[in-house]
């Protein structure tokens, strides 16, 4: 047991989790997503000024939230003259990359098909809410959506139970001792 909280402390504290970390804090902002929002707009970038004029926010607290997004890696700066323009950046990773680094070589395929579900899964589900939200109403639309939701998540955790819960599972051999 000890040696698997040990395990999880490292894990908890490696440093994919902090730029995890850092990137979702930097997301959880309404006032950086509205900046973000505005700079894909301008793919040559914007300057401060031009910021704080569509935000309507006072200037040292666009700057503020642009060094959060400059700090967790979504923006860079760059000097035209006398003034600092900021974009998103170019060779940003995208979500799958940075989710697929942050998880263990035996947990990526999990990550992956997890990732697939909701890419193949959301449209569909999204198609049909419409017509059932008109024949049903959004209440009851959002308990069946939720409820198949959670026969879902309870279903495959029934499937993987002997894979990921049994003592004596490949998934828990590390942890074995």
């Amino acid at each position: 047991m000890r040696q698997w909280v040990k395990y999880m402390q490292n894990q908890a504290y490696a440093p994919p989790m902090k730029q995890a970390a850092d990137l979702l804090r930097a997301l959880a902002d309404e006032e950086r997503l509205r900046i973000l929002n505005l700079l894909s707009d301008e793919p040559e970038g914007a300057c401060v000024c031009e910021l704080v004029d569509g935000l309507r926010l006072p200037q040292y607290q666009v700057s503020r939230q642009l060094g959060m997004l400059k700090g967790a890696g979504l923006v860079e700066a760059h000097k035209r003259g006398n003034w600092a323009y900021y974009r998103i950046r170019p060779d940003l990773p995208p979500l799958a990359a940075v989710m697929l680094r942050s998880s263990s070589e035996a947990m990526r395929g999990r990550v992956m098909g997890v990732r697939m579900l909701a890419i193949w899964g959301l449209p569909l589900g999204l198609l049909a809410a419409g017509p059932i939200i008109a024949h049903l109403g959004y209440a009851a639309t959002t308990l069946l959506y939720s409820g198949l939701g959670l026969a879902a998540t309870l279903a495959i955790g029934y499937g993987w139970r002997r894979a990921l819960w049994h003592r004596s599972a490949a998934a828990n051999a590390a942890y074995a001792g």
